[in-house]
């Protein structure tokens, strides 16, 4: 015998009252870990598509980075005699002040590039603004 309080809503009156709990329990378990599956799946999903765009944006940026330096080193290939066989680092000056002292940053400005090769002891000062070599010198 079932009574009926709401069309979702039966209640089976052969059933003792505790397979009643268990079979309520056992639905509520399975919409939980359900739900859980859900959650996890939107979480992943928004975590790869957020760290896809950061990597991408890595990437791009170091291509670009990587341009800017190649086009500084033929630039400074005009003016000067490069020394070859060796990667040089590109630096950037922040605070032409505390350069000062060496002469090489004599006439450097705040984003002026320093291009150094460290194995021949060369270092090249590109101004960024005039887009010119103003100096070379040795690097200690």
């Amino acid at each position: 015998m079932q009574l009926f309080n709401r069309r979702r809503h039966s209640i089976d009156l052969s059933r003792k009252p505790r397979d009643v709990f268990t079979a309520r329990l056992r639905k509520v378990t399975r919409f939980s870990l359900l739900l859980v599956l859900m959650g996890t799946l939107v979480v992943t999903t928004a975590l790869a598509f957020y760290y896809h765009k950061k990597y991408t944006a890595l990437v791009e940026s170091t291509s670009v980075r990587e341009l800017s330096v190649q086009e500084i080193i033929a630039a400074i290939d005009r003016d000067a005699v490069l020394p070859s066989g060796e990667d040089p680092y590109l630096a950037t000056v922040a605070d032409p002040a505390v350069l000062s002292k060496n002469p090489l940053f004599k006439d450097a400005k705040e984003g002026d590039r320093v291009l150094i090769y460290p194995k021949a002891q060369k270092a090249y000062l590109w101004s960024t603004t005039e887009k010119r070599l103003i100096r070379e010198g040795v690097y200690p």
